[in-house]
């Protein structure tokens, strides 16, 4: 039994024991943390996984099976950014759970970095301490990109970001639920995307949709600065509902998913 499978081993006990944590903060928060009860509970399944092709490459001879477990990892990284999400929806309230779910993703990321694999996240961004321990002046983000574009939208907007999503239908279901997908918006549409659901309270009607997108690049806080001219050569500019400089100098670009859609 090599030093590897012993640290993947310790790896999985380890997430397991902080889903079951966000799990009983999840009871805790009643109504509002049924987010984080979906999230742990899906952590502990993907924990559970993980544990079990370590038993087995352990104990019964078998072949370390890296792509699933490199696989495992991506999808474990995906559910810790769904809990940040929550904790930022909930705040104060959210503070336990967002701290063990920022140590979950710094695990998956370790897993990955076993095999020595690219994670979806800015190698030269570190994962942002949790939105709820930040100063509320600040507004907290997610950057992703979309063939090769990064847009920014603001954290609160997001319900949830789902991989491995395989459905070939213009509409993403999801507890019952349908979101219309938005694909393409730059040219070709993804190719195993990952998608990002969002709400448009900026327009009319509060409208939700499923964006297609190609990776997470991180989450980072802000105080929005000046609006800004659009580039006239960004792709997507009759599209753009805001653009804005941060306090780096860096553009912000918001998208009109609303007018996307149509």
């Amino acid at each position: 039994m090599d030093r590897t499978s012993w640290k993947l081993r310790h790896i999985g006990e380890r997430m397991w024991i902080l889903a079951t944590i966000t799990a009983t903060e999840a009871a805790a928060l009643g109504h509002y943390g049924r987010g984080f009860a979906v999230v742990a509970e899906e952590t502990r399944t993907m924990a559970n996984r993980l544990n079990s092709i370590m038993e087995r490459t352990m104990f019964e001879d078998e072949e370390l099976n890296a792509e699933k477990i490199k696989e495992l990892a991506f999808e474990i990284n995906f559910l810790a950014l769904n809990a940040a999400i929550e904790a930022n929806r909930l705040e104060e309230q959210g503070k336990k759970a967002a701290v063990c779910a920022e140590e979950i993703r710094n695990l998956s990321q370790e897993t990955l970095q076993v095999f020595d694999a690219q994670v979806h996240t800015h190698s030269a961004t570190p994962w942002p301490k949790s939105p709820i321990t930040t100063d509320s002046s600040r507004d907290c983000f997610i950057s992703f990109n979309i063939g090769g574009t990064a847009i920014v939208e603001n954290l609160k907007n997001v319900q949830e970001v789902v991989t491995g999503y395989t459905g070939q239908s213009d509409c993403l279901t999801l507890r019952q639920r349908d979101y219309p997908i938005i694909d393409g918006i730059f040219g070709e549409p993804l190719v195993n995307p990952s998608y990002v659901i969002l709400r448009t309270p900026w327009a009319q009607k509060d409208c939700f949709f499923a964006v297609a997108i190609d990776e997470i690049n991180y989450l980072f806080y802000s105080a929005i600065g000046k609006a800004i001219d659009v580039p006239t050569d960004m792709p997507v500019k009759k599209y753009i509902r805001e653009c804005w400089e941060n306090e780096n100098g860096e553009p912000f670009y918001f998208l009109d998913w609303l007018k996307l859609a149509q």
